[in-house]
């Protein structure tokens, strides 16, 4: 995989609104739609709509009407990269990253999502155990 490190202003060119996103901080996991993404001074924040949460004891995604929002700031454990093969931007500050794709008609199932906590990675189709999405994402290779 190679990683391109970006900048907020390259993330601000990128035009991510309407982009689907995936988060894990700790052990939890979210996943939704970008609503805009800003920077002010040293803080940039990431504005999301329409976020589930991963209820991992049922293994399903659950509406999330709590965040609206992520951020952090520049000079703290802030990073923003490129996947230059999937076009998956990451955000990530203290603690947590967030995966943008690229935009698409059905991100859930067409990007390759990668690995978190709870959820093996690869597309979002139905409830594929963990073997057959490393199985998937090796015949892709």
């Amino acid at each position: 995989m190679a990683v391109l490190k970006l900048s907020a202003d390259d993330v601000l060119a990128r035009n991510i609104i309407g982009g689907a996103f995936l988060h894990e901080q700790g052990q939890s996991v979210c996943r939704g739609y970008v609503s805009g993404f800003s920077v002010e001074g040293d803080c940039w924040t990431l504005a999301v709509r329409d976020v589930e949460y991963l209820n991992k004891m049922v293994g399903e995604w659950c509406p999330d009407s709590d965040q609206d929002e992520y951020g952090g700031r520049l000079s703290m454990h802030a990073s923003f990269e490129e996947d230059t093969v999937d076009g998956i931007l990451c955000l990530s500050g203290y603690g947590m990253e967030i995966y943008v794709a690229p935009m698409c008609a059905n991100p859930w199932q067409e990007i390759d999502w990668p690995e978190l906590d709870g959820y093996g990675g690869g597309p979002m189709e139905g409830s594929l155990s963990k073997r057959d999405k490393k199985k998937r994402r090796k015949q892709k290779r």
